[in-house]
């Protein structure tokens, strides 16, 4: 019997995530969500069944971090619109890196005077937590936009935001791992300076890697016939960028695979119209694949009985959530639109890029890339799991049914034409 579990566990995953899509397509419910309550009630059921699923932290960790996550980031970077990115890419960074570092500042300041323990939750542990749930999934913001009627400027910066965001806070992740590996204890701190040349590091180092396996990829692509061969080939300069630069180089995979995924973009907009077929329905179906599989695996690693002990803490997070989000894309964005006079975001909008700040399994993975002998790890899991079930519960849907009622620029649409 023992040898059947995983197999039993991944047949009934199977249905559960089938029978989500079905549902999720009828009945116009975002995916995500119902993935992550699929993958939960079958893990219950699995449990109950006396069925060990064989989900463990550091197996959890590695299939995001290593086999699904290089796939989603290099699937987003690769269908990307490049032209709608390049209209919106002062608002888009400005909420990826500025308003994104903002709102971890302002989230660690709620999330350690709220706890108000200062020897179980230092300041590191509220920077931490800040950065995991300021997070946001670029899986569960493209597959809460797939199928519905944004604008191309919504949808850029949107999609651009989980993007960059997401990269960011890998790096500050890294950072603060950093920090762990660095010294015998959190409270001895690190100086500016080091982590200031660490964080440059990482991004610079990743940009050069990446540029470099996608320029090199680029010509080798150029040489192959065959379109399925240039796709499979593709598979192996994201898997590529991504490990040369977590294991030889030492900087940021996330980086590297974006970058890469770029010049791949920029090449398939160079090629012949059969390369793209085959190129695009490759990665679209790898990206969904992925996707399937990572809110499902986040369904699984639930642990109420966590949530439930660290109530306190779970519902703080989730307060902190919303209202560090609120200030940083209403204060943050009608700050913008007090400087600018062209392409200002309106209101409506920025009612919809609050709630695209979809946290997701990305989060969680982060969360257990953190070592498991963290005192403050108990605190840490509750907040990040009660942000994401919250963000999928609540958030996604409300973005779909913004998207869907037309919610999203329409009247500012209008009213600029007209004029």
């Amino acid at each position: 019997m023992p040898a059947l579990e995983p197999v039993i566990t991944v047949i009934v995953m199977l249905l559960l995530g089938l029978g989500a899509a079905w549902f999720a397509s009828r009945r116009g419910w975002p995916l995500p969500t119902l993935l992550m309550v699929a993958g939960f009630i079958g893990s219950e059921l699995l449990v109950a069944a006396g069925i060990d699923t064989g989900l463990r932290w550091y197996n959890f960790r590695d299939l995001v971090y290593f086999v699904l996550l290089p796939l989603l980031v290099y699937e987003t970077a690769f269908r990307l619109n490049a032209d709608a990115l390049w209209h919106t890419i002062v608002i888009v960074m400005l909420l990826a890196v500025p308003l994104m570092l903002l709102e971890v500042l302002i989230a660690a300041a709620m999330l350690y005077f709220g706890i108000g323990d200062s020897a179980g939750f230092p300041v590191v542990a509220a920077l931490i937590a800040a950065a995991l749930i300021a997070t946001n999934d670029p899986a569960a913001v493209d597959r809460v936009l797939e199928g519905n009627p944004a604008t191309p400027r919504t949808r850029s910066i949107l999609e651009g935001e989980s993007l960059f965001n997401s990269i960011l806070a890998l790096v500050l992740v890294s950072l603060a791992l950093h920090v762990e590996s660095q010294h015998a204890s959190l409270r001895e701190g690190i100086s500016f300076l080091e982590g200031f040349i660490y964080f440059v590091q990482l991004f610079s180092g990743g940009i050069l890697l990446g540029f470099a396996i996608g320029l090199s990829g680029w010509v080798v692509l150029h040489f192959i016939r065959s379109s399925w061969f240039r796709a499979a080939f593709s598979i192996v300069i994201a898997y590529g960028s991504w490990f040369a630069a977590e294991w030889l180089a030492g900087v940021s995979g996330v980086v590297a695979a974006l970058i890469a995924g770029l010049l791949l973009n920029a090449y398939v907009q160079r090629a012949e119209p059969e390369t793209k077929i085959v190129l695009r329905r490759c990665w679209k179906t790898l990206g969904s694949g992925a996707s399937i599989v990572l809110f499902l695996l986040l369904g699984m690693s639930i642990y109420l009985p966590l949530l439930l002990q660290q109530w306190q803490a779970a519902l703080l997070g989730i307060l902190v959530l919303l209202l560090a989000r609120g200030l940083m894309i209403f204060a943050g964005l009608g700050g913008y639109n007090y400087f600018v006079d062209r392409s200002p975001v309106p209101v409506r909008e920025q009612i919809a890029l609050f709630f695209g700040g979809i946290k997701g399994a990305v989060t969680v993975a982060l969360l257990f890339t953190l070592p498991a002998h963290l005192r403050y790890g108990d605190t840490l899991q509750a907040i990040v799991y009660a942000v994401v079930i919250f963000s999928l519960l609540l958030q996604a849907p409300v973005l779909r049914y913004l998207l869907r009622c037309g919610f999203c620029c329409e009247r500012r649409d209008s009213t600029h034409q007209a004029s």
